[in-house]
């Protein structure tokens, strides 16, 4: 009798055990803030071949361990962009979901917790990364007296015949601070433009021009 208890003890435990490390192998961590812990689902990625984008669930946990929110986010390794199609709000522990009608779209940031996360779902799926990244991915372009600007070599993507180019930069300031933003290069006619401003011949000794230059320096459409 004794040893029969015993056995199922043993099988219970070993279940137990089982469950949590299937558990803990579906849900990957890929970031982490001082409040939030962000994961996601691997076993509910899907991938279009044609389309070049991947859908997958995301978590993310309070610091207390507690699920704080849920997404599902498509990620376009084509377009270089992500956008979350439905959100699951969690309060007292009971789901509230959430389908925006226009999702927001947003272009991945390099060296960013999205690009992160690109890049484990492109490992797993056996695909190409987003961008290749790398160490000499930062290529110094301009300085001033309050910060350096550099362009990332590796985002440079051709996108049409009116957008032209795009290619992110990022200034680094003398006091240790960084901001990113991605331009828009039509090395055709000459103008710079962002996703908050409008084409624009730019000025001299601008990082708009600097950024110009740079893109036809990479040895396309100049």
């Amino acid at each position: 009798m004794w040893k029969r208890i015993l056995t199922f003890c043993l099988v219970v435990v070993l279940g137990c055990f089982a469950v949590t490390a299937q558990a803990a192998d579906r849900w990957k961590w890929y970031h982490s803030s001082d409040y939030h812990g962000y994961y996601y689902d691997t076993q509910t990625v899907t991938y279009d071949t044609a389309k070049q984008y991947a859908t997958v669930w995301i978590k993310i946990l309070k610091a207390d361990g507690s699920l704080d929110e849920e997404q599902h986010r498509a990620l376009n390794y084509g377009y270089k962009a992500t956008l979350n199609f439905e959100y699951v709000y969690y309060q007292n522990g009971y789901p509230r979901r959430y389908r925006p009608s226009k999702p927001y779209v947003s272009f991945v940031v390099p060296d960013s917790s999205s690009e992160t996360l690109t890049r484990m779902v492109a490992n797993q799926l056996g695909i190409r990364p987003m961008y290749p990244g790398g160490d000499n991915r930062w290529k110094w372009v301009r300085a001033t007296d309050t910060y350096s600007l550099y362009v990332a070599k590796d985002t440079l993507l051709y996108r049409d015949a009116n957008l032209g180019y795009t290619i992110w930069a990022k200034r680094v300031y003398l006091n240790g601070g960084k901001s990113k933003t991605m331009y828009f290069c039509n090395t055709v006619r000459n103008v710079v433009a962002t996703r908050y401003s409008r084409w624009n011949s730019p000025l001299p000794d601008s990082d708009e021009e600097a950024v110009l230059n740079a893109v036809k320096a990479l040895n396309v459409g100049a």
